[in-house]
C-alpha cells in the first residue's frame, strides 16, 4: 500500500480481515507508515527504493497529480530493480503473479498507471473514509478497470473478497460518476458546513437539524431526488423566498447561493 491516508486506513485492514498478506506499508510520514502496517503485521517504509518486490497487487492511495510519477518509480523498482526473494532453489517452483499496480481515484483515468508491459487497474470505492472508522465494505459498491482480462479477473476476486458490489466502468464512466459522487458529497456536506455556521450566528445548535438532515438522505435514497423535493422554492413560496433573501442582505455570498440554488430547484420542477 502506497500511502497511509484515510483510503489506506480503511482498506488495510479490510484486506487483511479478508485474508490477504499485506507486506508493506509506504508512506513518506515513517509514523504513519509505522503505525498502519503494525495493525496488519506488515513492514513499513518511508522509501519507494525500498520496496520489497514480493507484492502481486501495489495499491496507489496517493493524490491523483502524483500517480503517474510514483508509478513510474515503483514500476522501475519492481521490474527491473527488486532484489531476488530467495537465492535457495525451490524444490517444487511456484510461478507468482506478475505485479499489478492499481489506482483509487475516481477522477483519474486508468492508463496514468501505465508503465510498459505491466498490468495496471483502477479499484475504486464509491465511499467517503475517515480515520479510525473501519466501513463494510459489503455495502459500498467498487468500480473496477483494468487493462488485461487477467488484470480484471484479479480486480473481481479482491472485491469478491471483501463482499463488495462490483462494477465494470469505462474511465469515462467512472469520471462522471466521480462528478455525481462530488455533488453528493462534498458539495451536500459543503452546504452543511454553511448551515452551521449560519446556525452558530443565530445562537442556535446545529444538531437541531440532525433528524431532518438524515431524513433528507433517507428519502433520496428511497426514492428519486427530484420526487421527493420539498421547499419554498418547489412551491413558489415567493413571501418565504423574500424574507430568507432579507435575512441574508449582509451576507452577499451565502444570499447568491441561495438565490442560484432557489432558481434550479424551479428550473427542475417545470422540467
Amino acid at each position: 500500500m502506497i500511502g497511509a491516508g484515510r483510503l489506506a486506513s480503511a482498506l488495510i485492514p479490510a484486506l487483511h480481515s479478508a485474508g490477504f498478506s499485506i507486506d508493506q506499508v509506504f508512506s513518506r510520514d515513517p509514523a504513519k507508515a509505522e503505525a498502519l502496517a503494525r495493525q496488519v503485521g506488515a513492514q513499513s517504509t518511508a522509501s519507494l527504493d525500498q520496496l520489497s518486490g514480493r507484492a502481486t497487487l501495489v495499491f496507489l492511495a496517493v493524490p491523483d497529480d502524483a500517480l503517474a510519477s510514483v508509478a513510474g518509480a515503483i514500476a522501475r523498482r519492481l521490474l527491473h530493480e527488486a532484489p531476488a526473494m530467495d537465492t535457495a532453489p525451490a524444490p517444487i517452483p511456484i510461478p507468482m503473479p506478475a505485479p499489478m499496480l492499481l489506482h483509487s481515484s475516481g477522477a483519474a483515468p486508468s492508463s496514468v498507471l501505465a508503465q510498459g508491459n505491466i498490468l495496471y487497474g483502477v479499484f475504486y470505492p464509491v465511499q467517503s473514509f475517515s480515520y479510525g472508522v473501519f466501513p463494510d465494505f459489503s455495502q459500498i459498491p467498487v468500480c473496477l478497470t483494468a487493462n488485461t482480462p487477467d488484470g480484471l479477473q484479479r480486480l473481481q476476486a479482491l472485491a469478491g473478497a471483501l463482499n463488495s458490489p462490483t462494477y465494470l466502468l469505462s474511465d469515462e464512466q467512472r469520471s462522471q460518476l466521480h462528478l455525481a459522487a462530488v455533488m453528493v458529497n462534498n458539495f451536500s456536506n459543503h452546504l452543511f458546513a454553511l448551515a452551521d455556521q449560519w446556525m452558530d450566528a443565530q445562537h442556535l445548535p446545529f444538531s437541531l437539524l440532525h433528524p431532518l438532515l438524515l431524513e433528507t438522505a433517507r428519502k433520496a435514497c428511497m426514492a428519486h431526488p427530484r420526487a421527493v423535493q420539498t421547499g419554498p422554492a418547489l412551491r413558489g413560496d415567493k413571501a418565504t423566498i423574500d424574507r430568507h433573501l432579507a435575512a441574508l442582505r449582509e451576507h452577499q455570498e451565502l444570499a447568491d447561493l441561495y438565490q442560484r440554488l432557489t432558481d434550479s430547484i424551479q428550473r427542475l420542477g417545470r422540467s
